[in-house]
């Protein structure tokens, strides 16, 4: 009897430390976080951008001046010296507006006519135009020079003469768009030749339009 108790007893000892070391046994602890290589390390956080939105709109627009393209052409009474002209008076202008009332111009003016015997005449201007602008009219000064040429009766020749001019003119835009005007125009002008100081001039009645090249808001200037 002893012996069966005894036997118990051992091999109580042995299997009560094995059971004891699989219940109790602990997990592995979990491994450390891997820490990223420096070159992959998650970069700073950079600020956001700053909100320019506001700013732009409180920044006034962007000033454009205008630049336009001006033709326009009439009948012409004309005198040289006192030997009365009439023909065709053309123009041809490239310009800006730099200011809402102020426009500055350079001109070139063709007169193509006849004396009252049937004598071509032939004049060629070229002018700078100083406008003042007012909405819809404005008045011009346009200082320049001017050569002339008439045919002679007596030679196959033309007598030439050149000399410097002023003139004015008003201007009225019967239509006004957001890229051309059509307007009506009346100007006079003189001036005396070099040679002999006869006096060639007269006055001009047309039409014409000018249309911007570069559209710039003139409610801006």
């Amino acid at each position: 009897m002893k012996s069966i108790f005894g036997s118990a007893f051992a091999l109580a000892l042995v299997l009560v430390p094995t059971f004891a070391r699989a219940d109790g046994e602990e997990q592995p602890p979990p491994l450390p976080p891997t820490q990223p290589a420096p070159s992959q390390a998650t970069p700073s956080a950079q600020p956001p951008p700053a909100d320019t939105t506001a700013n732009a709109s409180a920044e006034k627009p962007q000033r454009i001046i205008p630049i336009g393209i001006r033709a326009d052409g009439g009948y012409s009474l004309r005198t040289l010296e006192k030997l009365p002209l009439t023909g065709a008076d053309l123009g041809l202008a490239i310009g800006a507006q730099p200011n809402r009332h102020f426009a500055v111009w350079g001109e070139t003016r063709l007169f193509i006519g006849s004396t009252e015997n049937g004598l071509g005449v032939k004049g060629f201007r070229l002018n700078c135009d100083l406008d003042i602008v007012i909405d819809r009219f404005r008045i011009t000064f346009d200082p320049g020079i001017f050569i002339v040429g008439i045919n002679r009766a007596t030679r196959d020749q033309t007598i030439v003469g050149w000399g410097p001019k002023l003139g004015v003119a008003a201007r009225f835009d019967f239509v006004q768009t957001d890229a051309f005007a059509l307007f009506a125009r009346a100007g006079v002008e003189g001036g005396p030749t070099f040679s002999d100081g006869s006096l060639f001039g007269g006055a001009t009645f047309g039409a014409g339009i000018d249309f911007d090249i570069r559209h710039g808001d003139r409610n801006l200037l």
